[in-house]
């Protein structure tokens, strides 16, 4: 029913992107070499800001680590690593064109330091927020072109090119983050509903199946694995499948209606109603009116034919 394109949590990013290759958080800012119209004083004030802002990040206090960030910049405004910071803050409070901009800065400091590519793929992904996809996929290929074997970017590359319809060009991507990483099951999942959208549904099971080994408590994972062997005509593979699903996630109005056209296509019209109706109170409580008036739709022209 609707337009699956996964994305990890912004959290999860960044703490990703962090680990990955990004410049810790608990890092201090090294000084210039040759500091302009900044004293001793000054560049120790911004480093216990930076110190500071540091901790209200970890904190999720990000509206005071962007106001601390702020100060240390103010006070020694060269360093790369703040810039950064202030960035991810920003975009925790959905300030993307803010964080952009201070990605951008930080870029400007060390255009080609390998110790900050993640700036790169920061900036990509906010404006990839934006909707602006073609570049989120300029910035995601720079990333590359610096650290080729930087897993993330192809990964969120492969996620803009999705969602600008190129999903061979996704699952290129999807493929290479697989080949550095294989333990990422939210990869699978999105090289799978790539290929299920290329009608290549058995591919997209096994892509399913193995992001279910890697975390079987994705109820996405078992919802989109449903669908594809109801295509499939496995009817009965779909129903245990969205039965996982719901018992994972009792609020997922899609695996409701999955069933209830797996259980049509088992003569269970009963069954079939009782999952439509479920899921149609399910939309409308997530105020997906369209949904919700295409499935009661659906359901009147089950009973009709009865």
């Amino acid at each position: 029913m609707k337009k699956y394109v996964i994305c990890l949590s912004v959290i999860g990013f960044l703490l990703m992107t962090q680990a990955s290759y990004g410049v810790s958080n608990n890092a201090l800012p090294q000084e210039p070499t040759n500091p302009t119209n900044t004293n001793v004083v000054d560049l120790d004030e911004a480093k216990a800001y930076y110190i500071k802002g540091s901790s209200k990040f970890d904190a999720k206090d990000y509206k005071g680590a962007i106001q601390d960030l702020t100060k240390a910049i103010s006070m020694n405004p060269v360093i790369a690593d703040t810039y950064v910071l202030r960035g991810k803050s920003k975009t925790m409070v959905k300030d993307y064109k803010g964080a952009i901009s201070d990605f951008t800065k930080a870029i400007s400091i060390n255009p080609s330091n390998p110790n900050y590519v993640s700036a790169y793929v920061l900036r990509g992904w906010s404006k990839a927020e934006l909707k602006d996809y073609k570049e989120a996929i300029a910035d995601y290929t720079k990333a590359i072109s610096i650290n080729p074997g930087y897993a993330d970017a192809y990964y969120y590359r492969g996620l803009s090119k999705a969602a600008i319809n190129d999903y061979k060009g996704a699952i290129v991507d999807y493929t290479k983050t697989i080949a550095i990483n294989p333990n990422n099951d939210y990869v699978y999942e999105n090289r799978g509903w790539s290929k299920s959208v290329m009608a290549d549904c058995k591919g997209a099971i096994t892509d399913y199946t193995k992001a279910i080994s890697i975390n079987s408590n994705n109820a996405n994972v078992y919802a989109l694995r449903s669908l594809c062997k109801g295509k499939l005509k496995d009817y009965k593979g779909a129903i245990v499948d969205s039965t996982k699903a719901i018992s994972l996630n009792p609020k997922d109005a899609d695996s409701y209606y999955y069933r209830g056209l797996s259980k049509i296509a088992t003569k269970d019209q009963k069954g079939a109603i009782q999952d439509l109706e479920k899921a149609k109170m399910l939309y409308l409580e997530q105020q997906n009116f369209e949904l919700s008036k295409e499935t009661d739709s659906f359901i009147n022209g089950i009973k009709n034919k009865k």
